[in-house]
């Protein structure tokens, strides 16, 4: 494998490394690739990509904070699911970007911090628009799903990332840096399928009171109250994991290393 500088190009030296380090490149690329396109890409079952809503609501927030005809509790919600989106999209450059640089260390930061703005952006999505049986996904097409292209893209990227880390330190730095990513991501996961669980759970309860008849709008309220309370949920834990992230990625002075 290439050194830092050796971007996403490998320099093996027999043919079947050659043959397997081509087709993880390639793999690598195409995840990068599809990191790229996810915002641009209808998510929706009308064709407008995530981008044109995410520009949308960066345009609308002044003029909501000024207008002060929102509730303050979902104005910040709005306001920062739209930073995050705007973060999700610059962040998928940036990887694509540090990665044909062999950058792995940016390139891997990156590649987390996009993973979960885009899952902060899709779980909210979801819980907005709903579950049912007509659309299983809650209106969201499966080109939705493509935001979660960053965890393949980031799991090659931190082993690219690691065998540096190994070649520089040696191995036992190598061992401790997988465990705290391991320790990381499970943590992150933990409480994200948790708190997406608590919240559609809670939401889909409140529908089931609901007088019977009753109108959409008052589901949809439900929902709407519901996507503020994840989004503000996730935002916190997001910041707590890309800080945790570039805390364990940041620079180190490398030691004498271990054979």
């Amino acid at each position: 494998m290439s050194g830092t500088g050796g971007g996403i190009s490998l320099f093996p030296t027999g043919r079947k490394d050659m043959n397997v380090a081509a087709d993880r490149s390639r793999s690598l690329q195409a995840w990068l690739w599809a990191m790229v396109i996810a915002p641009f890409v209808p998510w929706y079952t009308f064709p407008f990509p995530m981008a044109l809503f995410i520009a949308a609501g960066v345009v609308a927030f002044p003029t909501a904070l000024i207008s002060g005809t929102q509730p303050a509790f979902g104005l910040v919600a709005f306001g920062a699911l739209s930073f995050v989106g705007v973060v999700w999209i610059i962040t998928a450059f940036l990887t694509f970007l540090s990665s044909r640089r062999g950058e792995w260390q940016k390139a891997l930061w990156f590649a987390l911090t996009n993973l979960v703005c885009g899952v902060t952006v899709l779980g909210t999505s979801l819980v907005g628009t709903g579950f049912g049986p007509v659309e299983p996904f809650g209106y969201l097409t499966p080109l939705a799903f493509l935001s979660l292209a960053a965890l393949p893209a980031a799991y090659m990227i931190a082993g690219r990332w690691l065998q540096d880390l190994a070649n520089r330190s040696g191995p036992i730095a190598d061992r401790a840096a997988r465990s705290r990513l391991l320790v990381l991501g499970v943590g992150y996961a933990v409480v994200f399928v948790t708190s997406f669980a608590a919240v559609v759970l809670s939401a889909a309860g409140a529908i089931q009171r609901l007088p019977v008849p009753h109108f959409y709008y008052e589901e949809q309220l439900i929902r709407e109250s519901a996507s503020v309370t994840f989004a503000i949920v996730s935002i916190v834990s997001l910041a707590a994991f890309v800080t945790l992230a570039w805390l364990l990625l940041r620079p180190r002075t490398a030691g004498p290393r271990t054979a």
